[in-house]
């Protein structure tokens, strides 16, 4: 064993180093969530496993043992960031459990989940201002009950879309807004041929 000016006895059973029963705001916090026990804080710290021990039966007892270096001043000072810390905890705590509520209040109030057919004037309120919001809205354009130039396939193909499909993303994306309007209600003179179309 080399002993001498800067150089650390690395006997388990004497360090040379001195340590601090002091502990950081990290090791506060992992002992206060349970992913440390105070010996393992105070082996961390330099300490035996003996005294670590016996360190630990000195707090669990409500005895202080100070620091080799640390005056009765410094401890007095540990316990008041100690308190200082806890209570930043609760302050987290507290902040986490209000975001989570208003987050889930947030989702829960998600207003849509089926398709809302509008009119052209309705435009601007339910496309427009919705989406400066920040919410999604898809526009359904819908062909007529009565469109002539659609050839029966294809008027099948819209009426799947607009009565299954579409209705079935509503309900499966309640956060999106899905509308739909007849095509020449939004867009004059839209051919039908384009039909079924769906825009963001």
């Amino acid at each position: 064993m080399m002993q001498g000016r800067g150089v650390t006895n690395f006997s388990t059973s004497k360090p040379t180093h001195s340590y601090t029963t002091s502990t950081t705001e990290f090791d506060d916090a992992l002992l206060e969530r349970g992913i440390i026990n105070f010996e393992q804080a105070m082996m961390a710290k330099g300490a035996t496993y003996e005294e670590a021990k016996r360190l630990s039966a000195l707090k669990r007892n409500g005895q202080k043992k100070g620091t080799h270096t640390q005056s009765r001043k410094g401890d007095e000072n540990n316990e008041e960031m100690m308190e200082n810390n806890n209570d930043r905890v609760d302050d987290d705590d507290e902040f986490l459990r209000k975001y989570r509520a208003m987050r889930l209040n947030q989702l829960r109030k998600e207003k849509y989940g089926s398709v809302i057919p509008i009119q052209r004037n309705e435009w601007n309120h339910q496309v427009n201002n919705a989406s400066q919001d920040g919410t999604w809205v898809v526009i359904n354009l819908t062909a007529q009950k009565s469109s002539p130039n659609l050839n029966p396939n294809h008027k099948d193909i819209c009426v799947l879309i607009e009565d299954n499909t579409i209705p079935h993303l509503a309900t499966k994306y309640p956060a999106v807004k899905f509308v739909s309007i007849p095509s020449t209600s939004a867009i004059e003179n839209f051919p039908d041929s384009n039909l079924p179309t769906l825009f963001c």
